[in-house]
């Protein structure tokens, strides 16, 4: 037969055994058919000598298999996008200043996204920046995928246990607490995000919580963000806050109703007073976003648009209340109640409505009454005089500023001059830097001005709110205004070139 095993089998074996033992004698030799190679795994000792791997190579081979697998929580690709991405002029333009975090000057979303959480030093000014800003640039449910998928974050392949501790103590953990923290302050200092929302970022915000950072042992830190979520969009008012000290006691008797008397016999005290609660309300009812972008030029529903329509109809209503009056006495009395209302708004620090009266009586239908205003008091003039000074225009609002460095809280500041400084920021500065990064810079000079208005909203005020006077209050300030029709009844109580005599008493 050509090979000596096949010698072995006896005369009366069959063709069949005859080429078994003939295929079996070649296979201790290494030597398969076709089909039998495909079939087969050879085990190392049955390789031919000559093919056997050097003793080195095969010292390394056990050294291989020697080392500890990796914990079965490492994949066996990179996918996080936060990590492929290095830090390149293209994605990312800092500037350095000295031991503190390097000041972003602008960024890609993703890169804006990582220094949020960023592993090697946190950043609270950037971040109370970034939640103030963020939607000048993305949605509240990006954002918050995107916060998930940095939790998440895949960790790089790696057969060394050493190095994936590394890799979990010094990022991966550092990572995940400082999406907590973001998480966390986005969730008590702007919980409006997810109370206006339309359910979709609660939802995805639920889930993320008692899914993903459960599994990843942070089942405490998840339950305080949703303690925080549940308490403060569950709050029925953002407005009800524990006074210190009683409020002082009305001076007009709760239920009385003012339409009743005339505006002179209602305590000049008591309405500064509903006023200023009135204008508080919807001063701490603006929204930060509502801030970007001038929105509030195309919002007619923002409560920016709200608070403007409030000075405005107060303006109106104070002129035409002195317009409406027939005899120089009694314009003469409403005028100076008026301007000792004035007084006691600013005595409460609200400079918005010390404006809106001062406006009011400046009024070109009504400051042309010059019978009637020579006819108020040196006090009086003196009074308002040094209100007009306060809330003047000159300088860009120069007085007023210096005003509001020097006083204390609880404030409302004169809504305009935020409106403008936003709009100076707004024209100034693009959105997008010249290589299409997103322009943080810009958004740091905004953050500052929303900070100064998300500041005074926090301190409340102590006096106690009368229904029957907000409410007549309210309804006094929709009084229709017409410049016509001012001017009409303006010529009336004191025509051109008309005397003291010719002017009803």
């Amino acid at each position: 037969m050509g090979v000596q095993e096949a010698n072995d089998v006896g005369p009366a074996a069959t063709e069949a055994e005859i080429k078994a033992a003939r295929l079996a004698a070649l296979a201790k030799k290494g030597i398969f058919t076709v089909a039998e190679k495909k079939r087969r795994v050879l085990p190392c000792d049955m390789v031919k000598p000559a093919f056997r791997r050097p003793p080195h190579i095969r010292s390394l081979a056990q050294d291989m298999s020697a080392l500890p697998a990796p914990p079965p929580t490492v994949p066996e690709a990179i996918e996080d996008s936060f990590a492929n991405v290095p830090d390149t002029e293209d994605s990312i333009v800092v500037v350095a200043q000295g031991p503190g975090p390097a000041i972003v000057k602008a960024g890609t979303l993703t890169k804006l996204i990582e220094r949020l959480t960023y592993e090697r030093y946190p950043d609270p000014e950037f971040m109370l920046t970034f939640l103030l800003t963020y939607r000048s640039f993305t949605r509240p449910i990006d954002l918050l995928e995107l916060l998930i998928a940095r939790y998440d974050m895949s960790t790089p392949v790696t057969r060394s246990q050493a190095a994936y501790e590394s890799f979990v103590n010094e990022k991966l953990t550092i990572v995940r607490l400082r999406v907590f923290n973001v998480l966390k302050n986005w969730a008590d200092k702007h919980s409006y995000d997810f109370a206006d929302a339309d359910g979709e970022l609660l939802s995805k915000l639920h889930d993320f919580l008692r899914n993903t950072m459960a599994r990843t042992n942070m089942e405490r830190a998840a339950q305080q963000i949703m303690t925080l979520v549940e308490k403060r969009v569950g709050s029925s008012s953002e407005f009800e806050r524990v006074m210190s000290t009683a409020p002082p006691r009305p001076e007009i008797a709760p239920g009385f109703d003012p339409a009743s008397e005339p505006l002179t016999r209602l305590s000049a005290v008591e309405i500064a007073r509903q006023i200023t609660l009135i204008e508080h309300r919807l001063y701490c009812q603006i929204r930060p976003w509502e801030c970007l972008g001038q929105a509030w030029t195309h919002e007619p529903k923002s409560n920016i648009r709200k608070l403007i329509l409030q000075f405005n109809q107060t303006s109106q209503w104070v002129a035409m209340q002195v317009l409406t009056t027939e005899s120089l006495r009694e314009r003469k009395a409403v005028l100076t109640h008026f301007v000792q209302i004035a007084a006691e708004l600013r005595a409460l620090n609200n400079f918005n409505a010390v404006l809106e009266i001062v406006a009011g009586l400046e009024f070109s239908p009504l400051y042309r009454l010059k019978h009637t205003w020579a006819s108020l008091s040196k006090k009086t003039m003196e009074t308002f005089e040094s209100l007009r000074e306060l809330v003047s225009r000159a300088k860009n609002f120069k007085n007023h500023r210096a005003a509001m460095r020097t006083v204390h809280p609880p404030v409302i500041p004169y809504l305009g001059i935020t409106l403008t400084d936003l709009t100076f920021i707004e024209d100034g500065n693009s959105d997008l830097t010249p290589s299409g990064l997103i322009n943080f810079e810009k958004r740091n000079k905004v953050a500052k001005e929303i900070s100064t208005l998300m500041l005074y909203q926090q301190t409340p005020y102590c006096l106690t709110e009368l229904p029957a006077v907000r409410d007549w209050l309210l309804q006094v300030f929709q009084t229709p205004y017409n410049e016509a029709v001012a001017f009409e009844l303006s010529l009336k109580r004191e025509p051109r070139e008309s005397t003291l005599k010719d002017i009803v008493q």
